[in-house]
C-alpha cells in the first residue's frame, strides 16, 4: 500500500470520526498523516496529537477533535488527488480556490507539505491533496 493511499486510510478514518464524539482518536502512524494532522492542529481544528511508539516498528498517532458547542469545528474533508489521478495546481492558480476564507488546502510541494497560505507564500504550486473547513 502506497503512503497516499495510507494517508487516504487515515483521513477518511478521521472523517468518520468527526461524529462518533469519543474522548480519543487512533490513526496508524505514517510520516504523511503526521504532517498533515501537524498542520491541521495548527490551524486548531484538533489538539494534543501524540506519537505513541507500539514497538520497534510500530507507531500510533493520536489526539482529539477540537469541539465547540459539542460539535467538531472540521465540519468537511475533501480529497482531491487520488493513486490512479493526481491533481495538480499552478502558483497562479491557487489564489483562485473556492472559499479560501473559510476552507485550507493542503498541497504537496518541492518545500515539503504547504498550506495554499504557505504555497502562495514561498510562490510555489503542487500536488492539492486535501482541504478541510
Amino acid at each position: 500500500m502506497s503512503s497516499l493511499t495510507k494517508f487516504q486510510a487515515a483521513i477518511i478514518t478521521l472523517k468518520n470520526d468527526l461524529s462518533a464524539e469519543k474522548d480519543l482518536y487512533i490513526l496508524p502512524y505514517t510520516k504523511l498523516t503526521k504532517i498533515i494532522l501537524t498542520i491541521i492542529e495548527k490551524a486548531g481544528f484538533i489538539r494534543n496529537l501524540l506519537v505513541i511508539k507500539i514497538s520497534k516498528t510500530k507507531k500510533i498517532i493520536v489526539y482529539k477533535l477540537q469541539y465547540v458547542k459539542n460539535r467538531p469545528l472540521i465540519n468537511n474533508i475533501t480529497f482531491y488527488s487520488k493513486p490512479g489521478k493526481r491533481l495538480y495546481i499552478k502558483k497562479k492558480d491557487i489564489k483562485k480556490l473556492p472559499n479560501k476564507q473559510i476552507t485550507t488546502y493542503i498541497l504537496s510541494t518541492n518545500y515539503g507539505i504547504l498550506t495554499d497560505e504557505e504555497a502562495i507564500a514561498k510562490n510555489t504550486g503542487g500536488e492539492l491533496l486535501i482541504s478541510f473547513n
